[in-house]
């Protein structure tokens, strides 16, 4: 349903006992926040004047304009980044990566001058990005960042495979599992190695 900034300003704030005993706020996803740059600047700005910590989670593949002005006054900003081969990264999204390192590269600058907090995502496939050369090939890219709060590995789950048959749609990946533990250790250990602070879901 179409809202204004002003009514799904309204509601959140029904939340913001929540949010201010847990240390929480609000996070804007999607879906692609800077698509709709004007709408997500508005509600942005006004819950952080209204006190309410923001963040923005951002794929990154749009012009930079449109993301800046999506994310300007977001206290975190959360941004995918899933392989940094630009004809593989074509392969498995359906669009090369250049615009996103240099979005990445250019919000990382302007998070180091403004004290915005930076976080990388990537979601850890295995026979997609969980090779140990590519991995090491993403965490040269980060490590040439000006600024970068650290990083989060997400390990790919199959627990959409229920949803796509009660939907009657093909699963595209039925036989990949989970990273193992030691999978996943691993792999922040590639990223700690070129000087980054990396999180995994199962530290908490």
């Amino acid at each position: 349903r179409v809202v204004t900034a002003s009514e799904l300003i309204e509601s959140l704030l029904r939340d913001r006992l929540l949010h201010e005993t847990t240390g929480g706020g609000v996070t804007v996803s999607g879906g692609e926040p800077a698509l709709q740059p004007d709408f997500t600047a508005e509600l942005i700005g006004e819950l952080r004047r209204l006190g309410v910590h923001t963040a923005v989670e951002t794929a990154g593949n749009v012009p930079w304009p449109d993301l800046k002005q999506a994310v300007a006054e977001a206290d975190l900003i959360l941004f995918d980044f899933k392989h940094a081969e630009p004809a593989v990264h074509a392969g498995w999204t359906g669009a090369p990566n250049e615009v996103i390192v240099a979005n990445l590269r250019r919000l990382s600058a302007e998070a180091a001058a403004s004290g915005q907090q930076l976080v990388v995502r990537i979601p850890l496939i295995p026979g997609a990005n969980s090779d140990l050369a590519v991995l090491a090939g993403m965490a040269e890219v980060l490590a040439g960042l000006p600024h970068l709060d650290g990083v989060e590995l997400l390990p790919y789950h199959n627990l959409g495979v229920p949803k796509y048959g009660a939907l009657r749609r093909e699963y595209a990946m039925p036989e990949v599992s989970s990273p193992t533990s030691e999978e996943l250790r691993v792999a922040a250990g590639i990223f700690r190695e070129a000087g980054l602070e990396v999180k995994l879901e199962s530290e908490g």
